[in-house]
């Protein structure tokens, strides 16, 4: 006898037709057409059906025609959007997606109607028994998007039954992000002051007053903690792109930020890029402090190779490569377990690196993409000084980045062995340990090799500071 019988369809309601921009009669009656024809999918009344095309005569960065549909099924709402080149392609990618959107409204319906049992609320399980310092940032994703209007970015929330998403937003040229709020109500972020938020054809958007924030990951850690809202809305320090930082139903984060394409105009009149290195216990680290001190920008890159080994494709090819022994048990890369895994083994750390490396370069580009609009805006005319703190330099291509835009200069630190030996055994490092780690690295005579500038630091902190005064203009002149 087949699958359960589904009611029969109702009658076609008449469709409301609103156009904007110079609509050709022949798109008028295809989306007419379309959208008569979907009445029929509806398995409940469709007490009224809207259609709207619309032309942007001023699109530059976003495609310039487009359609939506919102049908009311028996008081349910479904709605598409589509934007396309043409006026006719948008209608007929917005029939695909409105013909998904019924078809899963229908499937649920049929479903709801044979369950033995109502579906248990869901929760976050897990949460709140996982103390704060246990916490981690466990998924990173990068999204490749196109810029769109608040419509499309709810649109496309609905379609993948997200809470919120990040988008670009075409009429303002600014990162925003539509949500879910917890009394039901959709909202955007940042409020546009004498924006008219659409409402003729959906649940109306209304600004929310939740602001972009200027801080680092580990702050916008600490604001989510703080806070009751699902994520925190962020950019980097001296970045002009934003990301999203969230709560995981496992109760970690999840991280969510735009994909840059970077800039290949990157000149001297804008950032000056410096690659930074020293052998272990020269005191690398202790020079890019003092330079962020006189008005640097420190890249630890270090740091931001933790961060890629939380994006999907990293982690993939990570466990094809190593094996999933060096998960942890929320799914991420346990950075232990993998040093172990390339620790004496150049084979190994080589197929690391040609993982990581390119996803490394990736983020590098993407920040020093972002610092250079931030230093084009400003009224100061000299070149902004960029310092990428790296633990490896001469052995690997990190920093090298297309079209020059990566370092241009080398600042190598150096101290005698036993001086370093004496500050590695302040660290609690054993000499044997230290020892191994510096014959593991190259040598001060290979990092001279690429070096156009030499600190010595043998001596006090007041000596180096001296030093690193006269680096700093030096670098900038």
């Amino acid at each position: 006898m087949g699958g359960p019988r589904l009611a029969k369809s109702h009658p076609v309601c008449e469709v409301e037709l609103l156009t904007k921009g110079p609509v050709e009669q022949a798109d008028r009656s295809l989306a007419t057409r379309k959208i008569q024809a979907l009445c029929q999918l509806g398995h409940e009344p469709v007490l009224s059906a809207v259609v709207k095309l619309h032309i942007r005569n001023h699109a530059t960065n976003s495609l310039s025609a487009m359609a939506e549909a919102s049908m009311d099924l028996n008081g349910v709402p479904v709605r598409a959007h589509a934007s396309a080149n043409t006026l006719h392609e948008a209608i007929e990618d917005l029939d695909e997606r409105l013909t998904r959107r019924l078809r899963r409204h229908r499937k649920r319906l049929e479903n709801r109607r044979h369950a033995s049992e109502p579906e248990p609320e869901r929760d976050h399980p897990g949460y709140a028994s996982i103390p704060d310092d246990e916490r981690e940032v466990v998924r990173h994703k990068t999204l490749a998007t196109v810029a769109m209007s608040a419509e499309e970015a709810v649109d496309e929330m609905e379609l993948l039954d997200h809470g919120f998403y990040l988008y670009v937003d075409a009429d303002h040229n600014i990162d925003r992000v539509v949500y879910h709020n917890h009394d039901g109500r959709i909202l955007v972020v940042p409020a546009v002051e004498g924006e008219e938020l659409p409402g003729d054809t959906r649940p109306p958007i209304y600004p929310a007053g939740i602001v972009l924030n200027h801080l680092p990951l580990r702050d916008a850690v600490t604001l989510l903690d703080e806070s009751d809202e699902p994520f925190v809305f962020f950019a980097e320090p001296d970045s002009v792109h934003s990301q999203v930082l969230y709560r995981r139903f496992d109760g970690h984060y999840g991280l969510i930020r735009q994909s840059i394409n970077p800039s290949s105009t990157l000149t001297s009149n804008q950032i000056r890029v410096v690659g930074l290195c020293g052998g272990i216990g020269a005191g690398k680290s202790t020079v890019a402090a003092l330079l962020g001190q006189r008005g640097a920008t420190v890249l630890d890159v270090d740091e931001i190779g933790h961060l890629v080994l939380l994006e999907d494709g990293v982690r993939e090819a990570v466990v094809a490569e190593f094996g999933e022994g060096v998960l942890n048990a929320n799914g991420a890369i346990d950075r232990s377990a993998l040093a172990t895994e390339v620790f004496a083994d150049e084979g190994r750390l080589r197929a690391l690196e040609a993982i990581s490396h390119p996803a490394i370069n990736r983020e590098l580009d993407r920040r020093l993409s972002d610092l250079a609009v931030v230093a084009a805006a400003t009224a100061n005319s000299a070149p902004h000084l960029v310092v990428l703190d790296m633990a490896v330099l001469v052995e690997s291509n990190l920093g090298q980045l297309p079209e020059g835009r990566g370092y241009t200069q080398v600042v190598v630190v150096e101290a005698d062995r036993q001086v370093r030996l004496h500050r590695l055994s302040n660290r609690g490092m054993t000499a044997e340990a230290a020892s191994t780690r510096m014959t593991n690295q190259a040598s001060d005579a290979e990092r001279r090799t690429v070096a156009d500038h030499v600190i010595l630091n043998n001596a006090d902190e007041a000596t180096l500071a001296g030093a690193v005064d006269r680096l700093f203009h030096q670098l900038l002149n």
